[in-house]
């Protein structure tokens, strides 16, 4: 029942039916920057990884140029498969959506102040700790199957009923779950077999098959 969210499919995490709320258009939230950014958040942009930079990019509907900190308040969602760091990325403060599957990344440290995110798919990376998520209320959809997670110390996550954290093929132990488990999420752990370990696996029936 599990393995379908074992990264076949690195979006459907972030695109499924983790949440009731659902990402605005391009552009909402134009102009109302949030407490994440830093002082580095002015004039051009610089983006360590390139694959992020063109991500950044495609998200503003062109391929080159610079990028100012006045367009980044427009991106609201990215997809930056294969990246190996998302410095950077902390100056887009309205996103909502990120998909940085199948890469090289360790930290998510960049997201610690991105205060709106949603979904959040980092499939297939090497992250250690998912403290950076912490502090998100409208966080309700975290698919990180395939990491180096131990534990899940200073990760506070919102009490969103039937919000989803994959956390399959992680070195992670049930008692570092129950947390999540108790704040409502359906949380998957263990080896991503049929009879993989899970709880509030009712939530799965939300979804109207539409999810496996």
């Amino acid at each position: 029942m599990l393995g379908w969210r074992s990264g076949v499919v690195p979006l459907l995490l972030a695109l499924g039916c983790g949440g009731a709320t659902e990402s605005p258009p391009s552009g909402a939230g134009q102009g109302r920057a949030t407490a994440g950014a830093t002082s580095s958040c002015n004039g051009t942009l610089t983006f360590s990884d390139p694959v992020v930079r063109a991500g950044v990019l495609r998200a503003l509907g062109r391929s080159t140029g610079a990028v100012s900190a006045e367009e980044a308040l427009l991106v609201t969602e990215l997809v930056a498969d294969g990246a190996s760091s998302l410095d950077g990325i902390e100056c887009l403060v309205n996103l909502r959506l990120l998909v940085a599957a199948q890469g090289r990344l360790s930290t998510l440290e960049p997201l610690a102040g991105l205060s709106r995110l949603e979904r959040v798919t980092v499939l297939q990376n090497r992250i250690q700790s998912l403290s950076p998520l912490a502090g998100k209320p409208d966080l309700h959809s975290v698919a990180a199957a395939d990491n180096l997670v131990e534990e899940l110390t200073g990760l506070t996550l919102p009490p969103n009923p039937c919000s989803e954290l994959d956390l399959i093929r992680n070195p992670v132990a049930a008692a570092d779950v129950q947390s999540a488990c108790a704040a409502g999420w359906w949380v998957a752990w263990g080896d991503g077999s049929t009879t993989g370990d899970s709880c509030n696996s009712v939530c799965l029936r939300h979804c109207d098959g539409d999810c496996g």
